[in-house]
């Protein structure tokens, strides 16, 4: 477990434990069954991070 200002914000967790393999399996059936593609350009094109930079300006 991962702590910052006493709180718990992240868990760090072995790959052969909890089932992530499996659930990285299910995941990838999932995804293969409904045809979804991560790989196309189009999947994150409407997605827009406005959070200020220092090269941006705060509107």
């Amino acid at each position: 477990m991962i702590v910052e200002a006493g709180q718990p914000f992240a868990k760090i967790a072995s790959a052969k434990s909890e089932g992530i393999l499996e659930a990285f399996d299910a995941l990838a059936i999932r995804l293969f069954d409904e045809g979804i593609d991560l790989e196309g350009d189009d999947i994150f094109a409407k997605i827009r991070d406005d959070t200020p930079t220092p090269e941006t300006l705060c509107l």
